[in-house]
């Protein structure tokens, strides 16, 4: 069998999908469910054009999707697409106006979360000016949930995902033509709210910024949860090497809880003999040998002295020897005789 080679269009598209240092884009994938009704459909396109280009848009089919009973429909989606967002839409009596925001990594779902929609209000014609060359979204986190609530800073990281779309090195001021604002009013709802910044004159150099909401605005209330596991979200979270060891990056520096900046000092270990101390005499060089051989020469004269006196004091001295000293002999005191009266 002759296998032909691939054409250059499909061997690009296969490069484009391997893993890179610096990601591409994050591309979203926007489906309906088995039921979708009127004001859920157009939620869904409103979403999908807040997104583009970076967006596929599955709204027009239904699709028999149970994202937290069945994972395996999904993912083969989301591998077919190549997506790593995926949101789904769907209206049922027991869940009406669902929403599923989801995350996927190396084509396998890292994290959902179910919203149910209330208060929508769909997005107006002036938004189709959003989509223009360098427009960019100002993110706007409102409420303590968002750093005290685990729960919420995963659910900000995934609107931060969502709607994020690159990573500019600068930004243009005047590129910011639209806020997305998302409010915690409590640890179980959520607000909301698309702004288009309108710049007005002021008089001054800085103009007057005044915010239109332009739809679509909603409170979402939290349902059921799905967050990936520690090895996953460890792997998910893992820093390249390259990009570790660039220069731009200081090594060992790091923020704590209270967001200080703190470092860590890796010292190798030291020869004693080169550290810079203060110099004793007593540590000097060759003073040691020096008191080593005094030690030994008092030790050789107590050996001599003492066994000149073990000497002297074990030998006799005889009486015929004229170098001998004469000897005195003591007498024994007696006591006194009385004299008798004769």
């Amino acid at each position: 069998m002759i296998r032909k080679k691939a054409k250059r269009k499909a061997t690009k598209l296969l490069e484009d999908r391997k893993p890179k240092v610096i990601e591409n884009p994050k591309r979203s994938l926007i489906l309906s469910g088995r039921k979708v009704n009127k004001d859920l459909k157009t939620l869904l396109q409103d979403l999908h054009r807040l997104r583009t280009p970076f967006s596929v848009n599955f709204t027009q089919e239904t699709h028999d999707l149970l994202p937290f009973e069945e994972v395996q429909p999904i993912e083969k989606l989301v591998k077919s697409e190549d997506t790593s967002l995926f949101l789904i839409g769907s209206h049922q009596k027991k869940r009406p106006n669902n929403i599923i925001m989801g995350r996927c990594f190396d084509q396998q779902i890292l994290d959902m979360v179910e919203f149910g929609v209330s208060e929508l209000k769909q997005m107006e014609s002036k938004a189709s000016l959003l989509n223009n060359l360098g427009s960019k979204p100002c993110i706007v986190f409102k409420g303590d949930e968002f750093k005290n609530n685990p729960q919420f800073e995963t659910i900000r990281s995934m609107f931060l995902d969502f709607f994020r779309i690159e990573d500019p090195s600068s930004i243009n001021l005047l590129g910011l033509d639209h806020v997305i604002s998302i409010t915690a009013i409590d640890s179980n709802n959520l607000a909301f709210n698309h702004y288009k910044i309108n710049f007005e004159k002021s008089g001054q150099k800085t103009p007057h910024v005044q915010l239109v909401d332009i739809g679509p605005s909603m409170k979402l209330s939290l349902r059921r949860t799905r967050w990936a596991s520690d090895d996953l979200k460890k792997n998910a979270m893992k820093i390249p090497d390259v990009l570790r060891k660039s220069k731009d990056r200081l090594k060992n520096v790091f923020r704590d809880e209270l967001g200080n900046v703190q470092a860590k000092i890796h010292v190798q270990q030291q020869d004693i003999k080169t550290i810079g101390t203060k110099n004793f005499r007593a540590t000097r060089k060759g003073v040691a040998e020096e008191t080593t051989k005094k030690l030994d020469m008092m030790e050789r004269m107590d050996k001599f002295l003492y066994g000149k006196r073990k000497l002297s004091s074990s030998t006799p001295t005889s009486s015929n020897d004229s170098t001998s000293t004469p000897t005195t002999e003591t007498k024994t005191p007696q006591p006194p005789t009385k004299k008798i009266k004769q």
